[in-house]
């Protein structure tokens, strides 16, 4: 878990310095990401010890990120923020 987080991390952080990318919808539209996108994560309260070390982990790479992290309960508000955001692109 704590290696797919850390890559999902190296591919964002290339992002954020320059490294250009693009995203391909259900549609094959192909958009770009700018570099300063908002990231808002949504996490599960870690209920192990062996979740809470990953967590922590995690916790270092949304930082190096400065991304907004929330608990999974407010996954609603996240995805239709989201979803409003992605509206505007259009």
């Amino acid at each position: 878990m704590i290696t797919q987080v850390k890559a999902w991390g190296f591919a964002l952080e290339r992002l954020r310095s320059g490294d250009e990318a693009r995203l391909v919808d259900a549609q094959g539209r192909l958009s770009s990401i700018a570099k300063d996108v908002d990231l808002q994560i949504v996490v599960a309260t870690p209920e192990t010890s062996e979740q809470q070390a990953a967590y922590e982990e995690a916790e270092q790479v949304f930082r190096t990120l400065k991304a907004s992290v929330h608990p999974v309960e407010a996954v609603t508000a996240v995805s239709a923020r989201a979803a409003d955001l992605v509206r505007t692109i259009r």
